[in-house]
């Protein structure tokens, strides 16, 4: 099962690549932003993208959502099950500051995925 693990790294590295270049240069702090205020994020995933180079919702809302479950593919935590389909959208939404309006999307979603 290792090796699978070795080939898709430098594929989720390549894709980080292109979410950093689409990603506005947002003004965060040094620390980035919380990323599992998106739902379907835990501290484990969080914890991965944060480790691909996607630590804020600028960054994670230019995500597709091929890139990110790519870098969940290649994780050593067990967080290849998520389904990372809506995030971007979350993201977007808390990049922009409409916490109601994320608030109001993730009440229509389970576990971060539309019902």
């Amino acid at each position: 099962a290792a090796a699978p693990k070795k080939e898709a790294a430098p594929k989720a590295e390549k894709l980080v690549e292109n979410v950093e270049e689409k990603a506005p240069k947002a003004k965060t702090s040094k620390k980035g932003d919380d990323l599992a205020i998106v739902e379907g994020i835990g501290p484990k995933a969080a914890e991965a993208l944060v480790a691909a180079g996607i630590d804020t919702f600028a960054k994670l809302a230019a995500a597709s959502a091929e890139e990110v479950k790519a870098i969940l593919d290649a994780s050593t935590s067990k967080v290849q099950h998520l389904d990372p389909t809506t995030w971007a959208q979350q993201a977007q939404l808390a990049a922009d500051g409409k916490m109601d309006e994320l608030k109001k999307l993730q009440d229509e979603l389970n576990g971060g995925k539309a019902v």
